[in-house]
């Protein structure tokens, strides 16, 4: 009966590895993210008046886009001078709700950074790494203070951390045999937020192309 137990165990802990099912999370791993959130809140309210020149300018090419001049500094002037055409988009949507451009842009990165702290916790959770580990990664992200500067600044960096803790997280899924759909998606919201995201790309593939037989799953 014992050995039925363990094989039974072993084949459950199987199957949920292969379905990407996260391992049973303890409170003190719970406590680790929540405390990392409220650090990053912390910081990001002690940082809340920060804000770069830069963005601006991207505030002005999503508003030109928005208004139907197309991606433009300068009516009829095509000139590209905006670093983040994903951004610039998503800009130009949160445009079409009422307030002000900067006050969103804050909430929006801090949500992003939320996101990012969660992802890495997810990360470390799913690779199945010492509890300490687990705990303690989303604390000393928050504690980085470059993390809440760069969700106050009004620019993309935020959102682009998003998107590639979400991509590894995505993909070390795909590497155990998951559907490739989620990660190649996110992979090229990173290229197309920033231009040096596909670089990320081609490790990804690199990454892939590596592992024997692993392109031909999940088609």
């Amino acid at each position: 009966m014992g050995a039925n137990n363990e094989l039974t165990e072993e084949t459950t802990e199987t199957a949920q590895s292969i379905q990407g099912i996260a391992p049973v999370i303890s409170n003190s791993q719970k406590i680790g993210l929540l405390v990392g959130i409220g650090v990053l809140l912390f910081h990001c309210l002690r940082l809340f008046g920060f804000v770069h020149d830069d963005a601006f300018i991207t505030y002005r090419y999503s508003y030109n886009l928005l208004h139907g001049m197309g991606p433009v500094f300068n009516p009829e002037e095509h000139t590209e001078g905006f670093s983040s055409p994903l951004y610039m988009i998503l800009t130009a949507i949160q445009m079409l709700v009422s307030g002000d451009v900067l006050i969103k842009a804050k909430l929006l990165g801090i949500v992003f950074a939320g996101l990012s702290l969660w992802y890495i916790w997810q990360l470390a959770l799913y690779l199945k790494l010492p509890s300490w580990i687990v705990q303690s990664a989303p604390v000393l992200l928050a504690f980085n203070s470059s993390i809440s500067m760069s969700a106050m600044d009004g620019m993309e960096t935020s959102y682009q951390m998003m998107l590639i803790t979400a991509a590894a997280y995505h993909f070390a899924r795909f590497l155990d045999g998951n559907t490739w759909k989620s990660s190649a998606i996110l992979l090229a919201a990173v290229a197309l937020n920033r231009s040096e995201g596909i670089l990320y790309c081609f490790a990804a593939v690199g990454v892939a192309r590596a592992k024997p037989g692993l392109l031909e799953l999940k088609k």
